[in-house]
């Protein structure tokens, strides 16, 4: 359940490096309290490298 939580959040919501950094946070703690397994921490983990915008979707601060 929480793995299907985070993925759903990782591509809806984790727009900006702040967000992905805070998500990466997340994702160790679910791991340590094995609400998440290794393997699914990698696989959430290379998803949010994957979610970085693209050059015309960069947000400007």
């Amino acid at each position: 359940m929480m793995y299907e939580l985070c993925k759903r959040q990782i591509e809806n919501r984790c727009k900006t490096e702040k967000e992905r950094e805070e998500m990466k946070q997340f994702l160790g703690c679910f791991m340590m309290t094995h609400e998440i397994t290794p393997e699914q921490y990698i696989e959430l983990s290379n998803l949010l490298v994957t979610s970085l915008p693209t050059d015309h979707e960069t947000i400007q601060a």
